[in-house]
């Protein structure tokens, strides 16, 4: 699916983990064509992988933090954070 995005790229992409289930190989591959991608396009992505948040340089990172149950706030965090964060959630 990504590949027929270099034909007719996008201006914008939501992506929701799209690397959840893949192996770390696959991750790489996915992570590097993301960052080929960034520089067309903006991306919007989630994920709990630690080379996903690597693959492109990004302004904001954002992290949703529980304030109580069933609520949750977003807040705006640095790259280092953010990596921080994904490497504790294994």
């Amino acid at each position: 699916m990504l590949a027929f995005q270099s034909i007719s790229p996008s201006p914008f992409y939501f992506l929701d983990e799209i690397e959840a289930d893949l192996d770390t190989n696959y991750v790489e591959k996915i992570s590097s064509f993301i960052e080929k991608m960034s520089k067309k396009s903006q991306i919007f992505m989630t994920t709990f992988k630690p080379q996903m948040a690597t693959a492109k340089e990004a302004s904001y990172y954002f992290v949703s933090v529980p304030e109580r149950e069933e609520v949750s706030r977003v807040a705006r965090i640095d790259q280092k954070t953010a990596l921080n964060f994904l490497s504790s959630e294994k």
